[in-house]
């Protein structure tokens, strides 16, 4: 994984700052998501969209008005060989913003401090624990945790690390 990122960051993405975010979920979500991939691609689309809205926040604007990028590795598995769904995701860290004379330019953040990654932990998908029936999986919900469409309230773990070019 660590050889994957490295390419991106020196050979495909733009010389521009990166953040590494790694998301991990509960078990029961790991399950639900190994047996349905299109929940997991909601997932991550979620998790994409609450990432660039924290950034253009940050960065003093909209969502609407701001560009931005970013690469998801899915990991599949612990070094165990044990069933482990977890997203490595390449962000640029800060966000295109349009200039007055036409084109764009990039607008670095700042790294985020603890507050503001536990309020996007309390704003992800496996923190919300409500209900998971629009997301059409609630039948291998009940499959893997019973008869509640909820998912456990074991709290979306998170790490990040900057890549500075």
């Amino acid at each position: 994984m660590a050889e994957t990122a490295a390419l991106l960051a020196d050979e495909v993405l733009p010389a521009l700052p990166l953040r590494q975010w790694v998301v991990s979920f509960p078990f029961a979500l790991r399950f639900l998501f190994a047996s349905r991939p299109e929940a997991l691609a909601k997932a991550l689309e979620v998790i994409y969209r609450l990432l660039v809205t924290h950034l253009a926040h940050k960065a003093g604007f909209r969502c609407k008005e701001v560009a931005t990028g970013a690469v998801t590795l899915v990991q599949r598995f612990g070094s165990a060989l044990n069933l482990n769904i977890h997203l490595h995701m390449l962000c640029l860290d800060g966000v295109y913003v349009p200039r007055s004379v036409g084109g764009l330019r990039f607008r670095r953040v700042k790294a985020p401090d603890r507050e503001e990654l536990e309020h996007l932990v309390r704003r992800s998908p496996s923190g919300w624990g409500g209900r998971w029936s629009g997301w059409g999986c609630c039948s291998a919900m009940r499959r893997v945790r019973g008869s509640s469409c909820r998912p456990s309230r074991t709290r979306m773990r998170y790490a990040s690390s900057s890549a500075a070019q």
